[in-house]
């Protein structure tokens, strides 16, 4: 178990230490040589204080490579009040003021940039029942609905969610309530080999496939798609003038698999004898998180299926390899 009294014992050797052998580090406390790891890294590199009874503090590592992002950017979440939060668990980025991690920019009077902390503290008792895991921000500036106090941003992880939101607390313009999909949680859009999660939750936008049919197909691999025109489509085939002709495949029957390091999505629709399918190959493609899709044609024993492949690069699967060193001396 993962204490108070570890954390601050570990804390106190590190500042002593600060260039510290991390496998000496872990000879020392009693610590794991991973968590050892995990533990330095949060403590050094990462703007949280950590103040928590979780056994598994790799946890909020798995966050700060869940949300991060080659452009360096933070992640965007939009307000009720038309407004835009921009934040980073993990560093400080160009979009906030100089040693935030979260601000908020308001358009009205004028556009602005305004700090809603400059870190976070860990909770013990978060605001949602439920979640893995919550943050509160610190050190923000003045709250503009109310100057008598300054904001509040509370920041949660909810094994159910496929998106990050924002809201107010209680409806008080001066707290905010952001709800984080919980990147440790396996869902229907996650798929667990060997042990390690691999998340799929990203891939939420529709992929549109013509045909030679005098039709398109719409795919969406972690949600609804939307130009099927119901929430619980996945992937429906429409004809040239937009409406649509076929459902071949629910969100609700969402099939992961991942066989000789390729990732597949299976979909259906209807019943045992006159089922729809829909497979899907995320094939690897670096750099890029909605490549193009491509319709595969089916043999014509398999008027049923519809076959595609869409590049991603959530289909560049890299799992750790086990590795054994021997010493011939």
């Amino acid at each position: 178990m993962l204490t108070d009294e570890t954390v601050d014992d570990v804390r106190q050797r590190i500042e002593a230490s600060p260039k510290k052998s991390i496998r000496k580090l872990a000879a020392q406390t009693g610590l794991s040589f991973s968590t050892s790891i995990s533990l330095y890294f949060m403590l050094v590199c990462v703007r949280i204080e950590i103040v928590s009874q979780r056994e598994n503090i790799h946890d909020i590592v798995n966050v700060c490579n869940f949300f991060s992002t080659k452009t360096n950017e933070l992640s965007t979440i939009p307000t009720p009040a038309g407004e835009v939060i921009y934040w980073s668990m993990c560093k400080v980025g160009s979009s906030c003021p100089k040693e935030s991690v979260i601000c908020l920019k308001t358009d009205a009077p004028t556009e602005s940039l305004v700090n809603l902390g400059k870190g976070f503290t860990f909770l013990f008792d978060g605001p949602h029942d439920g979640s893995s895991f919550s943050l509160q921000a610190e050190h923000s500036e003045q709250c503009r609905a109310d100057k008598t106090r300054n904001y509040t941003t509370y920041v949660s992880f909810d094994e159910k969610l496929m998106k990050p939101f924002v809201q107010y607390k209680n409806n008080d313009r001066c707290v905010f309530d952001i709800r984080i999909p919980d990147s440790t949680a396996e869902t229907s859009c996650t798929k667990k080999v060997d042990g390690f999660l691999l998340d799929f939750r990203r891939l939420t936008n529709d992929w549109i496939v013509s045909t030679a049919a005098n039709r398109t197909f719409v795919l969406n691999l972690c949600g609804p798609a939307k130009a099927c025109d119901d929430q619980d489509v996945a992937t429906c085939a429409r004809s040239f003038s937009g409406s649509v002709v076929d459902v071949w495949g629910d969100a609700s029957t969402r099939r992961i698999t991942y066989e000789n390091g390729v990732v597949r999505f299976q979909f259906h629709h209807g019943t045992r004898s006159n089922r729809l399918s829909t497979k899907i190959e995320v094939r690897c493609k670096w750099g890029v998180s909605y490549g193009p899709a491509s319709y595969l044609t089916p043999p014509a024993s398999s008027p049923k299926l519809s076959k595609f492949v869409i590049e991603s690069n959530l289909g560049c699967v890299k799992l750790p390899m086990n590795c054994k060193m021997t010493d011939s001396m």
